[in-house]
């Protein structure tokens, strides 16, 4: 009798904080952490594409972060948008000074810091990416760099990615899909920027 082979995944999420001066002098690297945190949101995504026949204009709902149910067309590309320009703090990857544990209620960030340069901002990039590469892990990653011109000291202790979609009535909504409170804060004085970057590694075997 012959035996199928039994083919395990183990995906894992990591954040990693790099601050620097405004000379581009490292001032501090933060110790990588595990992220835990794919939210309702994230799973609705992927369920609808997983669910839906080819060719078909089928439609799926989620809560963006107003918390409002959205109706959007399944067929859409590209469904999780992240790639945000620069000054652009409406979605991609995107940080806050909340501490608030994630729930299955969870849709936004528990205090999201805006882009500018005013007292609480922090001056946003643009969302930056790797290709998959590698074997085991095979991973990718998204990054972004926040620049603090706020004259004081910011306290960074949340991150998140939200990714932007047109819904049925072609109005742009915004969904929190990773959410993480940070294991330890970052904190950016003025005129120091961190990057951070969010690595997706998976393994099959």
């Amino acid at each position: 009798m012959s035996h199928s082979k039994r083919f395990h995944i183990r995906e894992r999420m990591y954040w990693q904080a790099v601050v620097r001066d405004a000379n581009g002098k490292i001032i501090k690297t933060y110790r990588r952490e595990v992220g835990h945190s794919f939210l309702t949101q994230y799973y609705d995504f992927i369920q609808s594409q997983m669910a839906r026949p080819v060719n078909v204009n089928a439609t799926y709902t989620s809560l963006d972060i107003t918390n409002t149910l959205r109706t959007m067309n399944a067929t859409q590309a590209p469904v999780i948008a992240t790639g945000a320009a620069a000054g652009d703090s409406t979605y991609g990857m995107t940080v806050g000074t909340g501490n608030t544990a994630n729930a299955a209620a969870t849709v936004a960030l528990a205090a999201i810091i805006n882009n500018g340069v005013g007292a609480g901002q922090l001056s946003y990039g643009s969302v930056g990416n790797t290709l998959p590469s590698g074997s085991a892990p095979r991973a990718f990653t998204l990054t972004r760099t926040f620049t603090n011109n706020s004259g004081g000291s910011i306290v960074i202790t949340e991150a998140g990615i939200e990714s932007a979609v047109n819904d049925t009535v072609a109005l742009t909504r915004v969904f929190l899909l990773i959410r993480d409170v940070l294991g330890s804060a970052v904190t950016v004085i003025n005129t120091a920027s961190v990057t951070f970057t969010l690595t997706m590694s998976y393994t099959i075997s």
